[in-house]
């Protein structure tokens, strides 16, 4: 066992850093809203660096799934963080052109408990920016509102979450177009002009 000072540590870590050894994840309270200083997250940088340290074959596949999905959102120009809500931690806060999302990573949720824990977070945080679950997993659901996808396709198709966000709503918009009566429906991100008076309201829906 080694002991080393707080500040040693620090440098080292400083030096990972600048080496772009490792990249420096911020950590974010959502219930106060304030970065939390000296608790940040580190990530390699190259996930190559883990797989030639590890000579046994054996993966932690959590972290490094992490790891990439880390890695993919700063490549598409994300500002990226660790969110805290109160004991619980969402792997990480996506964001981009005023553009919000919340991400959670696993291997696999297909045991109860695992989607439970994955869940979580997610389901914690009551505001109503896109959440997203990605893991390997090939049969992919959808729980109160949070979309479930499989990260090799997700990367593989080069996506982007602001597209698939305006995808999803997109689509959605074209199923309510047309609504009995005259209903008028919000929907965030969208602006709707009245088009007509009639037994249908027609509704033009603009992404903002």
């Amino acid at each position: 066992q080694v002991l080393l000072k707080k500040e040693t540590l620090k440098r080292y870590l400083d030096i990972l850093e600048n080496a772009k050894i490792l990249s420096k994840c911020s950590r974010f309270d959502l219930k106060s809203k304030k970065s939390l200083q000296g608790e940040e997250k580190y990530y390699l940088a190259d996930t190559g660096l883990y797989f030639a340290g590890n000579t046994d074959e054996r993966i932690n596949y959590g972290p490094v799934l992490e790891n990439v999905v880390y890695i993919y959102l700063l490549s598409k120009g994300y500002k990226v963080s660790v969110g805290r809500i109160g004991k619980l931690e969402c792997d990480f806060i996506a964001q981009r052109d005023g553009f919000y999302c919340y991400i959670q990573v696993a291997m696999t949720i297909m045991d109860r408990e695992t989607e439970d824990r994955e869940y979580a977070p997610l389901e914690a945080i009551r505001d109503s920016y896109p959440k997203y679950v990605f893991t390997l997993d090939s049969l992919l659901q959808r729980r109160n509102g949070i979309k479930h996808l499989n990260l090799i396709d997700f990367i593989a198709n080069d996506s982007d979450l602001i597209l698939l966000t305006f995808s999803i709503q997109h689509s959605f918009v074209n199923r309510i177009c047309f609504t009995p009566k005259s209903t008028l429906v919000f929907l965030p991100g969208y602006r709707f002009a009245w088009a007509c008076s009639f037994s249908f309201s027609f509704f033009l829906g603009q992404y903002t």
